[in-house]
């Protein structure tokens, strides 16, 4: 947890007040930081292990910004210490699931388009990389 406090220090110039590790990040290590300013996500994982995953991850998340769900922010990411992160907006837990809403904002991602299939980065399914060609036009 040191180096998820400098990591924060290092982003933010705050020292958290607050981190706790989350549960089911089975992954990469995540934490939820509470500094005097603001609250964040923090992803970590050792560099190495993984190359430019969050780096891939913050594009897929600014693909997914273009839909109607919350996305979270991405504030940063970068390299500390040997780590990856991803520095993310804090979104409070929902307890109650509105699942009609859920449904609507689905079929809402789902109507966005594109000119090809596949994306135009590489990313990964879990700790696998995903080789996206970027090749398959359609046809007007």
């Amino acid at each position: 947890m040191k180096y998820i406090s400098e990591i924060i220090q290092y982003e933010t110039g705050d020292k958290p007040q607050f981190l706790k590790k989350l549960a089911g990040g089975d992954i990469n290590q995540v934490y939820h930081c509470i500094t005097k300013k603001n609250q964040f996500i923090v992803k970590a994982n050792y560099a190495e292990k993984y190359p430019r995953i969050f780096e891939k991850e913050k594009k897929g998340l600014e693909l997914l910004n273009k839909s109607s769900f919350i996305i979270p922010k991405v504030f940063s990411s970068g390299s500390l210490k040997q780590l990856d992160y991803l520095l993310l907006e804090y979104i409070k837990p929902c307890i109650n699931m509105n699942w009609k809403k859920f449904g609507e904002n689905l079929a809402s991602l789902h109507q966005i388009t594109n000119n090809a299939f596949g994306l135009d980065h590489n990313n990964y399914i879990g700790t696998i990389e995903q080789i996206n060609p970027h090749k398959f036009k359609f046809l007007n």
